[in-house]
């Protein structure tokens, strides 16, 4: 991955600095980029704030030109590259060129509730030292329709107790990303702070989970109660490609942003005990990773490192069953497998 440079000149130099600059990063969805630009132009108050809006095509080869052409807004600025640099360059290149006091993401193949701007802008005016301001996001399919609605704000309903939350985040958003990209918005300066990306980022996926740890890693979050945006689910989507990503990028990048994350942080006590659990849970993802993809010895030396954080976890079935069952020939562990099945 290599890091954006500051080499693209942005046409607006002179201009009024906007209060909000949207990323649309684009790259092959340019199926979904005309709904998604839609949304953007849907808002209920797009007319009566300032904006920019930053189309990024990262060398599609589909139609995403054609899309593109099709929009004439002054607020438009389309970037194209000439290669394929990546989502790590293409956010970078987005948050160096952007010109607003807020910023927010929205990827090409997602769209925004129409109240989106009008819920979330709100809070970041009224509370200087909230860094995010982020609500729930629903699942729909290619065609845009919902998938379960209900179930996407299970985890919020659970933490937050149905209503709306200002505090601290920092350790959850470390430990499991729960805040939705198609759904939050933020200081710009405050999501800078993940810039540049740390070399680790040989998986690009968790973008989005870097640049929130790093925007409030000492501020504040907003969380507004209810569905604010739509990520949509596809086969080519990020979600839907981490079973083809080598298991050895996975690990580098995960282990390297929890590493960059608590870097120079000086925790509490009851906080360092929240870190050992968020290893724990690291390594013990990275070992089920390795074990799917019949990687014994990896995914023995992960649920090892989960030990070591949390001796407690050599109690817990799961690892134990993984560990011993990955000291087997793959097929003879799915023949036992299927067999104890029959059995019950």
């Amino acid at each position: 991955m290599k890091p954006f440079t500051g080499e693209t000149m942005s046409t607006t130099e002179g201009l009024e600095a906007p209060l909000v600059t949207i990323l649309v990063p684009c790259y092959q969805y340019g199926r979904y980029l005309r709904n998604c630009l839609e949304g953007i132009f849907a808002q209920t108050i797009i007319d009566q704030i300032s904006v920019e809006i930053i189309v990024i095509n990262d060398a599609s080869t589909d139609n995403t030109d054609a899309v593109m052409r099709e929009f004439t807004d002054p607020r438009i600025h389309y970037i194209r590259h000439d290669r394929n640099r990546g989502l790590c360059y293409t956010l970078s290149e987005g948050l160096t060129l952007a010109r607003g006091k807020y910023f927010t993401r929205i990827d090409a193949d997602d769209r925004w509730k129409p109240h989106f701007l009008e819920v979330t802008l709100p809070e970041l005016e009224r509370y200087p030292d909230v860094a995010l301001v982020f609500g729930d996001v629903a699942h729909v399919d290619e065609q845009g329709n919902i998938i379960n609605e209900e179930s996407t704000i299970a985890r919020s309903l659970e933490v937050h107790g149905d209503r709306d939350f200002k505090g601290d985040r920092f350790l959850s958003q470390v430990g499991e990303c729960t805040i939705g990209t198609a759904g939050v918005i933020g200081r710009t300066e405050a999501w800078r702070k993940g810039l540049p990306f740390p070399k680790c980022f040989t998986w690009e996926s968790p973008s989005d989970w870097w640049l929130n740890i790093m925007a409030i890693r000492d501020a504040d979050v907003y969380y507004k109660k209810g569905i604010l945006g739509e990520y949509r689910m596809h086969s080519a989507s990020m979600t839907h490609q981490q079973g083809s990503v080598d298991a050895v990028d996975i690990e580098q990048t995960t282990i390297g942003a929890i590493n960059e994350a608590f870097s120079g942080v000086n925790l509490k006590r009851e906080h360092r005990l929240a870190r050992r659990m968020i290893y724990a849970n690291a390594w013990t993802t990275l070992g089920n990773i390795n074990f799917e993809k019949n990687r014994g010895k990896d995914s023995r030396r992960c649920y090892a490192n989960a030990v070591l954080w949390r001796p407690d976890y050599v109690l817990r079935k799961s690892i134990a069953r993984h560990f011993l069952s990955s000291l087997l020939p793959r097929k003879l562990y799915e023949k036992i497998k299927k067999g104890v099945k029959k059995m019950f």
